[in-house]
């Protein structure tokens, strides 16, 4: 894949060599009801609005993968983990068929970020913290999108007992909030 410093027509190159009818079907297994193939369209939206907006996007290759592979693997009872490290793997295994190591780096460095939700070193990805904002965008949506969501997450875990699943997720709220006034401050 050539060097494009248009990043719209970068992503539309990468989006062109990808292997999307494989990723497609990797993301409508029938578990999947967020992490399904509507996410990384968002996402890729989520991405063309702040290149619209004039964020400043280093690497928009990488940042077409990262959105592409972040959750091609994805199984709800993995361990914590799992997922993005397999995820990232298969990104760096297909990517690198279609794009330079550099771009393919980093597009698997910020998806093993998702681990934790805390952004790659910028010489990693430089628009690491991009992508995970972009990642977490449902979480500043309108009440009733969040709610399809919390649906959505609910129906992937619902092999997880109810208390359980209730105080993981208020757990998870918790350290979220507590990242973010931390990071905001």
């Amino acid at each position: 894949m050539a060097s494009d410093t248009n990043p719209r027509s970068a992503i539309a190159s990468l989006l062109a060599a990808a292997p999307l009818g494989a990723l497609e079907r990797r993301y409508r297994e029938p578990w999947r009801h967020y992490h399904a193939w509507d996410h990384p369209k968002a996402m890729l939206a989520h991405l063309d609005r702040a290149i619209g907006d004039a964020v400043p996007v280093v690497d928009p290759a990488a940042c077409a993968g990262f959105v592409l592979w972040h959750d091609s693997i994805y199984d709800p009872q993995a361990p914590h983990g799992r997922n993005e490290e397999l995820s990232a793997a298969l990104c760096v295994a297909e990517m690198s068929l279609i794009a330079n190591a550099l771009v393919t780096a980093r597009a698997g460095a910020a998806i093993l970020a998702t681990i934790r939700h805390l952004p790659p070193a910028p010489n990693d990805c430089p628009d690491g913290a991009l992508l995970l904002d972009i990642d977490l965008s449902i979480l500043g949506q309108s009440p009733t999108m969040f709610d399809v969501y919390d649906r959505q997450i609910r129906a992937e875990y619902a092999h997880v007992e109810p208390s359980l699943y209730g105080t993981a997720r208020h757990a998870r709220a918790s350290c979220a909030i507590s990242w973010l006034a931390t990071a905001c401050s």
